[in-house]
């Protein structure tokens, strides 16, 4: 049955569906493309941060913290802070300014002996279900610490709000204490935080 073989009713009813579905199409549309635009502005702000990384250690940081089964340097987080990381000189530990706790103890226990030995100067979290690597006197080592996804939006979440910074579009960029975070959280490529320290500490281990 063509379209002139409707009455003037059934027209009407038969356009209407049709231009309701022309327009659930068209928002649907609309809604993956702000999907699309918004992945691709994360991957561009990541790849900003890789490279920022790559000037200051010298070195294609996130190649290695890419390796699942490193053969050595392992870093066994069941082990006291001082002996956190492979042949780095012990310091003393000292509480930071502005830096808590989450009242989560399982989550954050498994990066705060990272935080607070004044040794690592640097911690990233590559994604989830990748080895953590911290960079200690400007050598990249891997550790065993494996974090998954709501861990990580847990702690960059904790980060946002001890900073008073909120998550925009999914990207984190805050300082709290002597701590700089960068972090992105996405479903889609992956969610991840890099961690640098600036204290004079770290900056006299890096010498």
């Amino acid at each position: 049955m063509g379209l002139k073989q409707l009455s003037h009713g059934d027209r009407i009813v038969f356009l209407r569906l049709f231009t309701k579905e022309l327009l659930i199409n068209s928002a649907e549309s609309d809604r993956l493309k702000g999907l699309i635009k918004s992945e691709k502005i994360k991957r561009k702000y990541l790849r900003e941060e890789r490279d920022s990384l790559h000037k200051d250690v010298g070195e294609k940081f996130f190649e290695v913290s890419s390796i699942r089964k490193p053969a050595k340097k392992i870093i066994d987080n069941t082990r006291p802070v001082s002996n956190e990381v492979i042949k780095s000189k012990h310091v003393p530990v000292q509480n930071k300014v502005g830096f808590r706790e989450l009242d989560n103890a399982n989550v954050m226990s498994k990066i705060t002996p990272l935080i607070k030995d004044m040794a690592v100067q640097l911690i990233e979290c590559p994604g989830p279900g990748r080895n953590v690597v911290v960079k200690v006197r400007n050598e990249t080592k891997v550790t065993r610490v494996v974090l998954d996804e709501g861990e990580i939006e847990e702690i960059v979440n904790h980060f946002a709000n001890q900073a008073k910074v909120p998550v925009v579009g999914g990207l984190l960029k805050a300082a709290i204490g002597d701590l700089m975070v960068s972090a992105v959280i996405s479903k889609y490529v992956g969610s991840r935080f890099i961690i640098t320290k600036s204290s004079p500490y770290s900056l006299i281990e890096g010498k």
